[in-house]
């Protein structure tokens, strides 16, 4: 029996009425626009295997409120989470390096964020649009 291994391009693109995703512990990607304008999706599992979000992967998820990246990414990638107005909490592990232009567009519930000293690179307009008040990089 064969394992899901990566979750593939747009696979569940403008799935307007999925609320929860629980990502397998087999999972190590998930490819662009998997989950691109899902806005119901709420509620985002993931396991610590993901190595890889590919861009636009959550792009218009605009009912997501938090999202944990998992530990073994490295890069947050190009529109991510483009436009999740509802995103208000982001959790980002020591092993984030970089977080590329538009990761987080137009998030307007997204007041603070904690970024650890891992991060060596912040792309322009990485948070562009999104409200941010307090930025606590420790």
């Amino acid at each position: 029996k064969k394992k899901l291994s990566k979750i593939e391009n747009s696979i569940f693109e403008k799935c307007e009425q999925l609320r929860e995703v629980i990502i397998p512990n087999s999972v190590t990607s998930i490819n662009f626009a998997a989950f691109a304008d899902c806005s119901s999706l709420k509620q985002i599992y993931f396991h610590s295997n993901i190595y890889v979000i590919e861009r636009w992967a959550f792009r218009e998820c605009k009912s997501l409120t938090r999202i944990k990246i998992p530990p073994k990414v490295q890069h947050i990638n190009e529109s991510t989470f483009d436009c999740c107005t509802s995103l208000n909490e982001i959790i980002i592990p020591p092993s984030v390096k970089s977080i590329e232009k538009y990761a987080f567009f137009n998030c307007i519930s997204l007041h603070k964020i904690d970024m650890p000293p891992s991060v060596q690179f912040v792309s322009k307009c990485a948070f562009y649009g999104s409200p941010l008040q307090d930025l606590y990089y420790e």
